[in-house]
């Protein structure tokens, strides 16, 4: 599988002046202090589900990882993980 070339979390979800819409940032790599429009102009549901990708997507790669070498106490940090994205992604 080729390494995809997203922008690295953490994503911000920030609530636009035209409410109810939010906006999602993050930062382009090796530019800290450049924020990355991710979305904009969406609900809040699902500029928080946008704003967690980047968890969700860590989260369940070390899940897989950690399945895979049969690590098993691995892969129970990997579904606290997994829990803690979807959380994010549900509420922050």
């Amino acid at each position: 599988m080729s390494e995809s070339k997203h922008t690295p979390g953490p994503w911000r979800v920030q609530r636009e002046t035209t409410y109810p819409l939010f906006t999602v940032w993050g930062h382009a790599p090796n530019a800290a202090e450049t924020p990355l429009l991710v979305a904009k102009n969406i609900s809040e549901a699902n500029a928080r589900l946008i704003a967690a990708a980047p968890d969700l997507l860590a989260a369940a790669k070390a899940c897989l990882a950690h399945d895979d070498a049969g690590d098993w106490r691995s892969v129970l940090h990997g579904k606290e993980q997994l829990r803690a994205a979807i959380a994010r992604a549900k509420a922050e």
